[in-house]
């Protein structure tokens, strides 16, 4: 499932997070690393 859109992808992305960074061997490959940010503004 290499960097395929997960339903926690989709949740963070719902709550208004943006995707910074994608770190694919962080960890593995099925497993990685996503960096997710958000405005506190």
């Amino acid at each position: 499932m290499a960097l395929a859109i997960s339903k926690t992808n989709l949740f963070y992305v719902a709550c208004g997070f943006k995707e910074l960074e994608v770190f694919p061997l962080y960890w593995d490959e099925a497993n990685p690393c996503q960096v997710y940010v958000m405005s506190l503004k």
